[in-house]
């Protein structure tokens, strides 16, 4: 770790001022908590399933299911082929997705020229974000990409939809 130098004056080569070294010092103790390596990670599963039944020669039942599951810790800004983040640890947050989708469809021959298709669909999706800083967001440019709270965290998404 580089220590900072005091320097004599304005007009005198330093990183700091002697009257600013308690500032200085804390700053610095601050940024190197940033730096170094932190864990991430990404935990998910999807499910599928579906069902054809033929009800009779002339109405077939067709039903899907599909789900899908993921969090991760410190995986807002996951770059997963680089090992390398420009972002602090502050500046990160953790991840939940939840989504469900059912669909039926029920296809019916009428005559042999004629059919009906009736589908009915059920889709919702839950995403939520935390931040793991509620400090300032900070940045310094061509430096440091992030420090404290993200500007996009918290964030919250539900959505419902139906279709028939």
């Amino acid at each position: 770790m580089v220590i900072p130098q005091a320097a004599a004056g304005p007009a005198t080569p330093g990183d700091y001022e002697a009257d600013d070294q308690a500032l200085v010092f804390v700053t610095a103790a601050q940024l190197s908590q940033q730096s170094g390596l932190y864990p991430s990670r990404l935990i998910g599963n999807a499910d599928f399933a579906k069902l054809d039944v033929n009800l009779s020669p002339r109405n077939q039942l067709a039903m899907r299911l599909s789900t899908s599951r993921y969090s991760g810790e410190n995986n807002v800004f996951l770059d997963p082929s680089s090992p390398v983040t420009t972002y602090g640890i502050s500046d990160n947050g953790t991840e939940h997705v939840e989504t469900e989708t059912a669909t039926a469809s029920l296809t019916s021959a009428l005559s042999t020229r004629l059919i009906s298709h009736l589908r009915a669909q059920y889709s919702r999706d839950f995403e939520w974000s935390e931040s793991n800083s509620g400090s300032s967001l900070t940045r310094i440019p061509g430096i440091l990409d992030g420090l404290g709270r993200s500007a996009i965290l918290p964030r919250e998404s539900h959505e419902h939809r139906e279709h028939g």
